[in-house]
């Protein structure tokens, strides 16, 4: 938001919830929302997301991803 320049309502906005949410998510309270709909909070702010598995017994194996970018309605796998 920062590097943007967004104020919380800008960015409430952009999400499609309330300024009082944005601030609640600004002070580390993310209890309310889904992880699915925090990673879209990201996109919508022109951040790519990837998040990568690996067994723990096997950390040099390469990972199974799920990204999401701009753009993207579903979340796509990639290995």
């Amino acid at each position: 938001m920062r590097e943007r320049g967004l104020r919380q309502i800008e960015a409430a906005g952009l999400f499609g919830v309330k300024q009082p949410d944005v601030s609640k998510l600004l002070r580390g309270d993310f209890r309310q929302f889904s992880l699915e709909r925090l990673l879209r909070f990201l996109v919508a702010l022109g951040q790519d997301v990837e998040i990568s598995v690996r067994r723990m017994s096997a950390p040099l194996q390469p990972a199974r991803r799920l990204t999401l970018r701009p753009g993207d309605h579903e979340f796509r796998r990639r290995n």
